[in-house]
């Protein structure tokens, strides 16, 4: 399930888990910039990122694609 907010400065998404016992749990965020796309999401059991980062111990991933 990925729900939009337009509102949100960068425009974000988040991707949320639909069967399963992590049901309901919100799992990252993205954003498009250009040719740029910016994913950061939580591994099982961490919460949700609200920055695009990955800290040591955060249990965060943090990817970057860029369109060629």
């Amino acid at each position: 399930n990925i729900n939009i907010d337009p509102t949100k400065k960068p425009k974000q998404s988040e991707g949320t888990f639909t069967e399963g016992e992590l049901k309901g749990k919100t799992l990252g965020i993205y954003e498009i910039d250009g040719d740029n796309m910016r994913i950061c999401y939580a591994l099982p059991g961490k919460d949700r990122p609200t920055e695009f980062s990955s800290k040591p111990g955060s249990g965060h991933v943090f990817v970057v694609y860029k369109r060629e």
